[in-house]
C-alpha cells in the first residue's frame, strides 16, 4: 500500500518544524547581532566620553602640550584608535594613534554629525583598514560651534570571532534539533496514520466479503470512537447481508419449486436463469446460455416479448403452446431491460372452464323448452281458474318460473358472449338510439312517478354493435328504475377526441363500498331478498360488461350508500 497519508503528514509536520527552527534561529542571529553592535558603540562612546572630558580643559586652555600628554595615557587601548581633527577634518599632529589614516573626514556621515554638534557613529571600512571596525565622532561641545573633533576607532574582528563561533553552535544545535524533529515527526506521523492503516485495511476486508473484520484500539481518543462505529456499522452490514442471503436463498426455493414455469432473459435473447418447472417444460436439463426460441417456437409470444421489450409494462396473456394453454406473463426489469417471463399450464382449467359452458349451455338449452310449456300451462290454469287459494298458489309458481327463465335466458345470452367470434359493428349517433330505447320504459316511469333525462354535449357517433348496445343499455336503465322509488334517472353522454362516455346515474338506495368491486361477477347479488323480489338473476351487470370489453370500452360503478349510482361507459372510437 502506498503511503500517501504518513508521508503527506510526516512532510507538513517537518516543514512547519523546519520553518520554526529557521525563523528561531534567525530570530537569534538578528538579536546577538543587534545586542554586539550596540554593546560595542555603548563601549567605545563611553570611552570617548572619559577621553573628551580630560580633553575639554587643556584644549580650551589651548595648551596642546598638556592635551597631548593626556591624549598619550588614551593610545594604548587594546583595539582602540583614537584621533583629534579640527573641523576642517585635519588631524591634528601628535593626537592620533594606530594604523588608521583617517583620511577623508569630512565626507564621513559620522564627522558630519559631529560638526553639528551631535555624537555620530558608523561601522566603516576605513582607507588602510584590512578588518571591519566601528567609529564614532564626537565634538567637545553640545552646539556646532566645537573647535575640535574626537575620533575613536575599534575593531570587531575579536566580537565577529566570536559571533562567528557562536553561529557555529548555534548551527550545530539546529542540525540537533532538526534531527529530533525528524524523529519526533516520524512519530507523531505513526501515531496519525497507523490508525487510519489499520481501518483502511479493515475496510478492504469488508469490502472482500469478511464482515468479520474487527479493529481494536486500546488508547482513548476519536481513532477509538471510529473503530467502535466502524465494528458497529460491520456487524449491522453483516447481519443484513446474512438476512439478505437468507431471503435471496428462500426466494429461489421458491422460484426453484414453483408450479409454473419461469425464465429470465437478457436483451438478446439468451436465457439467463429458468427454475425447475421451465426445464421440465423445455426439456432441457441447463438451457442457460441459449436463445428462449429453442425451446419455445411461437409467434404470439415473440410478439409479446418485442413488444415488452425496453418499456415499463407488464403483459398477461393466454397462449397455445404444442396444443397446451398456458397464462403468459411477461415484465421488463428496467435495470438491466431484462424480462421475466412465466408460463402457467392452464389447459386442465382451460378444460374445465370448456365442460361448464358447455354444461351451461346444454342445461339451459334443455331446461328452455319446459320452462316455456310450464309457462303455459300456468297461464291457462290461471284462466280457468275461479278458486283464490288456488290461484294464489298459481301465482307463486307463475313468478318462479318467470325467474327460472330469466335465469335461463341470461345463462343462453351469456353464453353467446363467450362464444361470440365478431361483432356485427355499424356506425349510428349514440343520443338518437338512447333516445329511441327509453322509450320503452315511459309507463315503468309514469308509475314509479320517475322523470328520465338525456343530456348531451353535441352528436355522439360511435361504431357497435347495435343489437348488443341494446341489452347494455337496457340493463342499465332496467336496474336504475328497479331499485328508484323516486326522483330522477338521469343519461349524460359526452363525446371527445378518443370516444363516448355515458353516464347512467339513479336516484336509488346506492350500493355499499364493499360490494362495488364484486357487481360484475356473475350471479353477484348485493341483496339477495331485494333482487329475489324484483326479478334479479345477477347475471345483468355481467352480460353488460362482457358487451363494453367486446367493444373495447370500459365500464365502472360510482356510488354512495343512500344517495343512489352512477354507472360509467367508455366506448372507444377505434377498438383494439
Amino acid at each position: 500500500m502506498k503511503r500517501r497519508i504518513f508521508y503527506k503528514i510526516f512532510s507538513g509536520f517537518f516543514i512547519v518544524i523546519l520553518l520554526l527552527l529557521v525563523v528561531n534561529q534567525l530570530a537569534v542571529v538578528l538579536f546577538i547581532n543587534d545586542f554586539s553592535g550596540k554593546a560595542s558603540f555603548d563601549y567605545i562612546e563611553k570611552m570617548g566620553k572619559v577621553i573628551a572630558a580630560d580633553l575639554s580643559a587643556p584644549l580650551e586652555n589651548s595648551d596642546l602640550t598638556e592635551a597631548q600628554q593626556v591624549f598619550t595615557r588614551f593610545t594604548n587601548i587594546p583595539g582602540l584608535q583614537i584621533a583629534l581633527a579640527d573641523r576642517d577634518g585635519n588631524v591634528l599632529p601628535g593626537f592620533k594613534s594606530g594604523s588608521e589614516e583617517f583620511k577623508n573626514l569630512p565626507l564621513k556621515p559620522e564627522f558630519q554629525l559631529a560638526l553639528l554638534g551631535m555624537t555620530g557613529q558608523s561601522p566603516d571600512l576605513y582607507s588602510g583598514a584590512e578588518r571591519e571596525s566601528l567609529s564614532i565622532a564626537m565634538p567637545f561641545s553640545d552646539n556646532a560651534n566645537s573647535r575640535y573633533i574626537l575620533l575613536l576607532v575599534s575593531s570587531v574582528s575579536r566580537e565577529l570571532s566570536l559571533m562567528n563561533n557562536l553561529f557555529v553552535r548555534l548551527a550545530g544545535i539546529a542540525v540537533i534539533l532538526l534531527v529530533l524533529s525528524l524523529a519526533v515527526t516520524f512519530f507523531i506521523s505513526k501515531g496519525f496514520t497507523n490508525p487510519i492503516y489499520d481501518l483502511v485495511n479493515a475496510a478492504g476486508q469488508v469490502a472482500k466479503g469478511n464482515f468479520r473484520t474487527r479493529v481494536i484500539f486500546e488508547k482513548e481518543d476519536e481513532f477509538k470512537v471510529l473503530a467502535e462505529s466502524f465494528n458497529s456499522m460491520t456487524s449491522q452490514i453483516r447481519f443484513l447481508f446474512e438476512e439478505l442471503n437468507a431471503e435471496r436463498e428462500e426466494l429461489r426455493a421458491i422460484i426453484y419449486t414453483m408450479q409454473g414455469a419461469l425464465c429470465v432473459i437478457d436483451e438478446d435473447d439468451t436465457i439467463i436463469f429458468s427454475n425447475e418447472s421451465f426445464r421440465k417444460m423445455t426439456g432441457s436439463e441447463k438451457p442457460e446460455g441459449s436463445p428462449y426460441w429453442e425451446y419455445i417456437r411461437d409467434n404470439a409470444l415473440d410478439n409479446i416479448i418485442l413488444k415488452v421489450r425496453g418499456k415499463k409494462i407488464g403483459v398477461i396473456e393466454e397462449l397455445e403452446i404444442e396444443k397446451k394453454y398456458y397464462l403468459l406473463s411477461a415484465e421488463n426489469a428496467e435495470l438491466k431491460n431484462h424480462i421475466i417471463m412465466t408460463l402457467s399450464d392452464i389447459s386442465e382449467l382451460k378444460k374445465a372452464e370448456s365442460f361448464k359452458k358447455n354444461l351451461i349451455d346444454n342445461v339451459s338449452h334443455e331446461l328452455k323448452t319446459p320452462l316455456t310449456s310450464i309457462v303455459g300451462f300456468v297461464e291457462t290454469l290461471i284462466s280457468d281458474e275461479k278458486d283464490p287459494e288456488k290461484l294464489r298458489y298459481l301465482g307463486i309458481v307463475s313468478r318462479n318460473v318467470s325467474r327460472l327463465t330469466n335465469i335461463v335466458n341470461d345463462l343462453l345470452s351469456y353464453s353467446g358472449l363467450e362464444h361470440i367470434h365478431e361483432l356485427d359493428l355499424e356506425e349510428f349517433e349514440l343520443v338518437k338510439f338512447v333516445r329511441e330505447l327509453s322509450a320503452i320504459f315511459e309507463k315503468r316511469l309514469d308509475e314509479k312517478g320517475l322523470k328520465l333525462s338525456i343530456k348531451s354535449e353535441g352528436e355522439a357517433i360511435v361504431t357497435a354493435d347495435r343489437y348488443q348496445m341494446e341489452k347494455v343499455f337496457f340493463n342499465l336503465i332496467d336496474n336504475a328504475i328497479k331499485y328508484s322509488d323516486k326522483g330522477e334517472i338521469s343519461i349524460e353522454i359526452v363525446p371527445s377526441t378518443d370516444g363516448v362516455t355515458v353516464g347512467i346515474r339513479d336516484s336509488g338506495i346506492g350500493i355499499p363500498k364493499e360490494h362495488l368491486g364484486r357487481i360484475f361477477e356473475r350471479f353477484y347479488v348485493v341483496d339477495k331478498s331485494r333482487s329475489r323480489e324484483l326479478g334479479g338473476t345477477g347475471l345483468g351487470l355481467a352480460i353488460v360488461r362482457k358487451i363494453v370489453q367486446l367493444h373495447g370500452g370500459e365500464i365502472k360503478a360510482e356510488s354512495n350508500y343512500g344517495e343512489g349510482t352512477e354507472f360509467k361507459i367508455f366506448l372507444p372510437l377505434n377498438r383494439d
